[in-house]
């Protein structure tokens, strides 16, 4: 009987794994867009360094800028990807505009990798995810490609460098346009994944 039920537990398990329930937490609040709110609440100006001319989105835990670099950016609620909403970043003047995440608390050293969704409609010019934060602006940047194109999904690995004093930081995420096109965001994903041994 103990070793039916031995079986049986570990079947649930490969099962688990299998349909994706046992997949690391995603380190993004309200990723997919799905939930509408005050974006960011208080924190854009409890935090006034980190979100330096950021206002609050139509999306809860999500923050907008669009006055960077002398443009102007809307930050718009379309039809999802998957689900019911996607974010639309569309330019009005050609400059810098983007929508960030709040803070989020990880350890240093440890490796995390980025999943989203992008879409892009006459967005000649650079669209980027930077990486921000305690380690400093900019400490990764990944760039995404310009032009016109229909969903497509994009994976990096990332491993995140320790704050000031070698302490653990905190990160957050900004997807940036900064073409005269628009540029739509979905799905977004941040994830702890381990390291290899050569990593380490």
């Amino acid at each position: 009987m103990n070793m039916k039920r031995s079986l049986v537990i570990i079947a649930f398990i490969i099962a688990l794994i299998n349909f994706g329930i046992c997949e690391e937490k995603n380190l993004i609040l309200n990723g997919g867009f799905e939930i509408l709110g005050n974006g960011l609440g208080d924190l854009v100006t409890k935090e006034p360094e980190m979100y330096d001319k950021v206002e609050n989105s139509p999306f809860l835990n999500w923050g907008f800028g669009g006055k960077w670099e002398g443009g102007e950016y809307k930050c718009e609620v379309v039809p999802g990807r998957t689900g019911k909403n996607a974010v639309k970043i569309s330019c009005v003047t050609k400059g810098r505009g983007g929508i960030c995440t709040p803070l989020i608390s990880v350890e240093g050293g440890s490796k995390l990798l980025l999943t989203f969704w992008i879409k892009a409609d006459n967005a000649m010019g650079r669209i980027f995810v930077n990486f921000e934060g305690d380690p400093g602006d900019g400490w990764k940047s990944i760039d995404c490609k310009p032009g016109t194109y229909d969903w497509m999904e994009m994976k990096r690995e990332i491993i995140v460098p320790y704050g000031k004093g070698g302490k653990n930081p905190r990160i957050n995420l900004f997807f940036y346009n900064k073409t005269a096109g628009d540029v739509y965001i979905d799905d977004v994903s941040l994830t702890k994944i381990a390291k290899t041994e050569e990593e380490e």
